[in-house]
Formats: structure tokens, sequence, C-alpha cells
């Protein structure tokens, strides 16, 4: 897995962040991020309900970032099978509508959730763990298997102390 420090991640491909200030300052910047609800990101896949360009930030121009919120919630109470049947089928085809439409704009997955609810097996897999013990396989099922070549830690360097990862990143999902 590679590790990414800088900016492109928010306005390219598709990641999971769940560090509180990384989310933060996406929310709160002014005019290139937009948040939408993970029911508003999948009504747009609706036959006919795509936006012809990317949601409106607050400064009147088409967003950069779309951060989506809700994902984690129906990874907390949907059964295992089923919330990666879902991440698979309905989150991968919006990464890849998002990318083949609106190429300049990255999509951010916000979590809540404690870092130590994500796991990084030897096979590189970034797995999420569910508030019932479950562990959801991120990789494989929002990103298609990517692996060491495609996959980035989102790496935070705060004024003291050391480096932290604040969640993944892929460039493009084929």
């Amino acid at each position: 897995m590679h590790e990414m420090t800088g900016q492109a991640w928010k306005s390219r491909g598709s990641s999971v962040v769940y560090d509180r200030e990384l989310l933060r300052a996406l929310i709160g910047t002014v005019g290139s991020s937009g948040l939408v609800s993970l029911r508003e990101a999948l009504g747009w896949a609706v036959q006919g309900g795509w936006p012809a360009s990317p949601p409106i930030g607050k400064d009147g121009k088409p967003v950069t970032t779309i951060v989506i919120g809700g994902m984690e919630t129906i990874l907390d109470v949907t059964p295992k099978v089923d919330a990666e049947q879902f991440v698979r089928q309905r989150l991968r085809h919006l990464i890849q509508t998002v990318q083949g439409k609106w190429d300049q704009c990255g999509i951010v997955f916000g979590f809540t959730a404690h870092e130590r609810r994500f796991e990084v097996t030897m096979q590189e897999e970034v797995l999420f763990v569910t508030q019932g013990g479950d562990k959801i396989r991120l990789s494989s099922t929002l990103w298609n298997g990517a692996g060491a070549d495609d996959l980035w830690a989102i790496i935070k360097r705060p004024a003291r102390g050391s480096p932290v990862r604040g969640g993944f990143h892929v460039t493009r999902v084929s």
C-alpha cells in the first residue's frame, strides 16, 4: 500500500475517510466540496436522474469533492453478506459512473467510526469492522479488489506528533 500525503485524493477517484479533521476541512471548505446523503447519491443512478454536472458548492460553482454520508450506517445495520453485495453492486457502480461523467471530481465516503474499526490484512485488504463485529471487505467490494499497486493510505501530518492514517484512496476503479 502506498502512502499519500498530498491533496490529490480530494479531486479524483474515491476514498473512505474516517479522520474527523480531514472530514471537517472538506465539509467546511467554501465552494470546493459538497455533502450529500447516500440516498441522494444513489438516486443519481436512477435512469434519467443523473445531474449534468456535480452539485453546486457554496461559491456557486460545481464541487471538486463530493462527501457522501451514510455508508457506515448501512454497513453497521446490514448483515455482512448483504452489506458486501450492496457495496459491490450499488456503490461500486456509483463510483464508476462518477468517474465516467465527472472525472475531475472525487468521491469521499465519510465515516465517523474510530480508526480501530478499520483493519488492513497481510494481503492489503481493507476491512471495516461493524459494531456487531463483522468484517466487511472494502478493497474487494468497493474498489474491485484494489491491491498494493492501486490502494493508497491517506496520511495526515499533524503539527506535532507522528503521521496518522486518516483513510484510504483508490484513483480509479475498473
